[in-house]
């Protein structure tokens, strides 16, 4: 089974990254507009049942993502606060996905993956894992990559870049 690595920034700098300008350009060309700001979220159809896993040990940021899932669809998920609280949380609630900012209070993200990806259940070691990151830079991405995770977006996380991230992630 081939994994497709996705890493999506908030909003990508176009003098930075050429690809964001051509991204950017393109479109701008199918809607007149940047596309970024307005492009609609794609819903969740047939999704409401499926379990998300949302680690992260803000309160604020949990909730703030939480309700963003909601407002797309998906209404069963669980929030871990921490990555230990994370591990349990799997073996118990069964997700399809789970989504990990990457500092953790007791542990990094790139330490939860990779201990689920030595645990010894197998639904662990093949859950899908989207990272949350602050910043977009390539180090990060090959840390990301090199941790197991099947995805990444940066804070503040846009609906439908979420969207796609999931349905490209979960079966």
């Amino acid at each position: 089974m081939t994994t497709h690595f996705s890493a999506v920034e908030a909003r990508p700098s176009p003098h930075r990254f050429p690809a964001a300008r051509d991204c950017l350009q393109s479109l701008q060309d199918e809607s007149g507009d940047n596309g970024w700001d307005v492009a609609p979220p794609v819903l969740a159809a047939n999704h409401d049942s499926l379990r998300i896993l949302i680690v992260n040990d803000d309160m604020r940021s949990a909730s703030t993502l939480k309700d963003t899932l909601c407002a797309l669809g998906y209404s069963a998920t669980l929030v871990a606060y921490s990555g230990k609280r994370a591990l349990a949380a799997v073996t118990a609630y069964s997700p399809a996905v789970a989504i990990v900012d990457l500092e953790l209070g007791d542990m990094t993200g790139y330490r939860l993956a990779r201990m689920m990806q030595d645990h010894s259940d197998r639904q662990v070691r093949g859950l899908p894992l989207i990272a949350v990151a602050e910043r977009y830079e390539f180090a990060t991405i090959n840390l990301v990559r090199a941790a197991g995770f099947v995805g990444m977006v940066t804070k503040p996380v846009p609906p439908w870049m979420l969207s796609g991230l999931l349905l490209r992630s979960c079966p």
